[in-house]
């Protein structure tokens, strides 16, 4: 008579390895989001001191020509 017990822990392990290669995939997935978010943070920042800077100019240059 076979054992039940050894078939079912056969099918356990190989579903216990299939979810772990599926959270190994999202895990990788959301390492890459995160670097993602972390460059488009960096482009942003560098985006907005230009256009501060801008505003900064035209600013001055605006009010150097109505006060001067």
């Amino acid at each position: 008579m076979p054992n039940g017990w050894e078939e079912y822990k056969v099918h356990v392990l190989a579903e216990m390895q299939r979810m772990n290669s599926k959270l190994d995939k999202i895990e990788t997935e959301v390492r890459q989001i995160h670097r993602d978010i972390a460059f488009n943070r960096g482009r942003l920042w560098v985006f907005v001191s230009f256009l501060a800077l801008g505003f900064s100019v035209l600013t001055d240059v605006v009010l150097h020509n109505l006060l001067g």
